[in-house]
């Protein structure tokens, strides 16, 4: 007779291997025996997701949010899920529910301020640069910044001239997963110009990031990867790095399962088939590495600790103890 602890292995077994679709079998197996155990839909919704079955994932998210409304990753999922089909506002509403939940949830904060930049941002009507400054402004409140930009406050859209400003990588940035940091990550310092012209981005959307200082432990750069993730994010992407000039590159550290390039946001995701892949490109790979017209950074995906806790995490995982 299979008991609980033993079905949250074999599914988290079979979620190793990336076979989310049997792994969707035992957790079907496992909610017929606990139907009130959150932890296996949460692990379903995350299946169905990696199967990129949104629709399936989203009715499991909003049951969870329905029985278990104290449940925060109820929440998050759904909110996950509701990016991914690029339905902002309803992500919106979902994310503030999850702070009313657990106000110090760093990955809530970062995935709302990600939302609330893209709903600024949506149609062209401000540029990236400018709904950052005015988050940031404002306290990241999404109302007052799009008053603060609708009267011009930041000289509304594209207040700079993108073909005259330039960006050098000691005065920019450094990437963080507090919620203001984190959403300021992908833009220098509105006051940063190039005092060292041989260390120069040309094109300003694709802002170098600076490593972390010296001495301070950053678990996202840490080559033993401490979360096990499969990824690794590549920063400072512009329009002319492609999948073709990133393939190669990264697969000397290791078999690619897929690159996703996300020219919007100046990023694109290697996946790697096995942690140790992305954990020996952190290793080895040199940030600020020199092509086109950009120079690469690296670092474990903003995600990599929630995913971590998912499939690792005795309390919250698939394995369950």
């Amino acid at each position: 007779m299979n008991t609980l602890v033993e079905l949250g292995n074999q599914a988290y077994q079979k979620a190793l291997w990336n076979d989310f679709k049997g792994a969707i079998t035992i957790l079907d197996k496992a909610i017929a025996k606990y139907p009130r155990d959150p932890r296996l839909y949460n692990n379903r919704c995350y299946s169905y997701c990696r199967l990129k079955d949104f629709k399936s994932a989203l009715s499991e998210a909003e049951f969870m949010v329905k029985e278990f409304p104290s449940f925060s990753k109820g929440y998050y999922r759904k909110a996950e899920i509701l990016i991914e089909m690029k339905r902002y506002i309803e992500a919106e509403l979902v994310l503030n529910e999850i702070l009313k939940l657990e106000p110090d949830c760093q990955e809530a904060k970062f995935l709302l301020s990600e939302v609330q930049i893209m709903l600024l941002c949506g149609g062209g009507r401000y540029s990236v640069h400018d709904s950052i400054r005015a988050l940031k402004l404002t306290n990241f409140n999404a109302e007052q910044a799009k008053a603060f930009l609708e009267v011009g406050g930041l000289n509304g859209a594209n207040s700079y001239d993108k073909n005259d400003i330039y960006y050098s990588d000691e005065e920019v940035e450094e990437p963080s997963t507090s919620t203001a940091a984190a959403a300021a990550a992908v833009l220098a310092k509105p006051q940063a110009v190039v005092t060292k012209p041989q260390a120069v981005v040309t094109k300003p959307q694709a802002v170098v990031v600076t490593p972390t200082e010296e001495g301070e432990y950053d678990p996202y750069v840490d080559p033993s990867n401490p979360f096990k993730s499969n990824s690794i994010w590549v920063g400072n992407v512009t329009k002319s790095i492609t999948e073709d000039l990133i393939k190669p590159l990264f697969s000397k550290f290791g078999k690619i399962k897929s690159i996703i390039v996300q020219h919007q946001n100046f990023c694109a995701f290697v996946n790697y088939m096995e942690p140790s892949m992305a954990a020996n490109a952190m290793k080895k790979f040199h940030q600020h590495y020199p092509i086109a017209d950009t120079f690469l950074v690296i670092r474990y995906p903003d995600n990599a600790k929630a995913n971590a806790m998912m499939f690792g995490n005795k309390k919250n995982g698939i394995k369950i103890k």
